[in-house]
């Protein structure tokens, strides 16, 4: 009976750089957002009639703000 014997080079030395590529690396994101947005309205207006009477005044304001903040993380070894 012979004997066969069979030699792998299954394992040998790599850089950090190809051990990085085979192993698939560390894949990082860190994304961080904000926003902010404002509108705003005023108007006055004045009515009168005469003869010392009637007078309207009117003044309106209205104001709108939009604020949003993000933040995602994401590591994988």
């Amino acid at each position: 009976m012979s004997h066969l014997t069979m030699q792998s080079e299954l394992f040998i030395d790599l850089s950090n750089e190809q051990e990085e590529i085979v192993s698939g690396g560390i894949d990082f994101k860190d994304l961080i957002a904000t926003s902010f947005s404002q509108e705003s309205l005023g108007f006055a207006t004045t009515t009168r009639s005469g003869k010392g009477g009637s007078e309207v005044m009117q003044l309106v304001t209205a104001e709108k703000s939009y604020t949003d903040a993000l933040k995602d993380f994401m590591l994988k070894i």
